[in-house]
C-alpha cells in the first residue's frame, strides 16, 4: 500500500498537550538549531501524525516536537506532516519506537519515558518485557527494572490486578456423550459378553439367556474360559510346592559335622592270576620244563575258564 502523501498541517490543528510524550524534556538548544536551519532554507522530514477522528481539529503529535518548536520559532504556522488514521494508543506505540534510529540522540531518560509510556498503557503494559523492548527500542532488562519499579509504588489492590495474567478465551465445552443403553434383564457383568454372541450355531437363533446359552434350543453359546491354574497345584489337583530349597538353617554355636570318611572298598581278586597259579600247581609236575609257551599257555586256559 501507498503511503500518504505529506500534506501541509496548520500548527494550531495540533494537540500538543495531548499527544503522547516519548520525550523527557524538550530540547530548547536543538528546537533553535533547527528554527535557523529552516531560516536558512534548510528542509526537514516530515512530522508523523495520528487522526483520531473524533475531531479533526485536534491530531495526535508522534514524533517531531523539536521540529515543530523550531517552526514555531522561526515564525511558521504550517509544517509538513504524514497524516494517519488512529487513536491515542496508536500514536503512543509510534512515537515509543520514535528516535531510536534517527533524528536527536536519546538520552537514558528519553528511554525511560518511551518505556513507561508503554508500560501506563493498560493494554501494553499486558505484553511481555521483550515485546516493549523491541517497540521502544531498548533491552528487555531495562523494561523489566522499570516494571518493577513501577509495580513496587502502587498500592496492594493494583499490585495484585498488574501480577494476574490475561484470561484466556472461553472455549464452550463439548457435549458429554449419551450413557449406553443397558438391557435391565441382563446382568451387568454378563451383559458386555452377550453383546459379543453371533447366532446360535445349532439352531440360529439370535436370543440368548442370561448365561449364554440358546433361548431357543439351550445350546450352549457362550464359552467359558477356563479357570487359569494355580502355580502351586498339580493335574490331580494335589498341592505342589514349587518354592526353591533352601539350605536348613545352622546353629552357629553348634560346630559343624565333619563328612565321615568312607570305608575303603575290597579289592577284587585277580580271577586270571588265580586260575593261572592253580593250574600251574596241577600241570607244572608233568612238564618236564617251565617256559615261555606253558606260562601263555595257562594264560589263555585261565582267560577261557573264567571268561575274561
Amino acid at each position: 500500500m501507498k503511503p500518504p502523501e505529506p500534506q501541509q498541517i496548520a500548527l494550531a490543528s495540533i494537540n500538543f498537550d495531548g499527544s503522547p510524550q516519548a520525550r523527557d524534556v524538550l530540547n530548547e538548544g536543538v528546537a533553535a538549531e533547527y528554527s535557523s536551519a529552516m531560516d536558512a532554507g534548510e528542509l526537514f522530514d516530515p512530522v508523523e501524525l495520528f487522526d483520531p477522528g473524533d475531531d479533526a481539529a485536534a491530531y495526535l503529535l508522534a514524533d517531531g516536537r523539536h521540529r515543530c518548536e523550531g517552526a514555531r520559532l522561526s515564525g511558521r504556522t504550517i509544517i509538513l506532516a504524514n497524516v494517519q488514521s488512529g487513536d491515542y494508543r496508536a500514536a503512543a506505540r509510534f512515537a515509543a519506537g520514535s528516535n531510536k534510529c534517527h533524528g536527536l540522540r536519546r538520552t537514558r531518560a528519553d528511554k525511560r519515558a518511551a518505556v513507561l509510556l508503554l508500560l501506563d498503557d493498560d493494554e501494553f503494559a499486558t505484553n511481555s518485557d521483550r515485546w516493549v523492548a523491541d517497540v521502544a527500542g531498548v533491552s528487555h532488562t531495562f523494561v523489566a527494572k522499570l516494571r518493577a519499579e513501577k509495580v513496587a509504588t502502587m498500592p496492594p489492590e493494583a499490585k495484585a490486578e498488574s501480577g494476574k495474567p490475561k484470561a484466556a478465551p472461553e472455549v464452550p465445552s463439548a457435549e458429554p456423550e449419551p450413557p449406553a443403553q443397558v438391557d435391565p434383564d441382563v446382568p451387568a457383568d454378563n451383559a458386555a459378553e452377550l453383546e459379543t454372541l453371533a447366532d446360535c450355531p445349532n439352531c440360529g437363533g439370535s436370543e440368548f439367556d442370561e448365561d449364554g446359552d440358546c433361548a431357543n434350543c439351550r445350546h450352549p453359546c457362550a464359552a467359558v474360559p477356563p479357570e487359569p491354574a494355580e502355580p502351586w497345584a498339580a493335574a490331580d489337583d494335589t498341592p505342589v510346592d514349587v518354592r526353591p530349597e533352601t539350605a536348613p538353617i545352622r546353629d552357629p554355636d553348634v560346630p559343624a559335622e565333619k563328612p565321615k570318611p568312607e570305608p575303603d572298598k575290597p579289592t577284587e581278586p585277580n580271577h586270571i592270576g588265580v586260575m593261572q597259579a592253580a593250574v600251574r600247581a596241577a600241570v607244572a609236575p608233568c612238564l618236564p620244563e617251565y617256559s615261555v609257551v606253558a606260562a601263555d599257555f595257562l594264560r589263555d586256559l585261565a582267560a577261557e575258564l573264567t571268561g575274561e
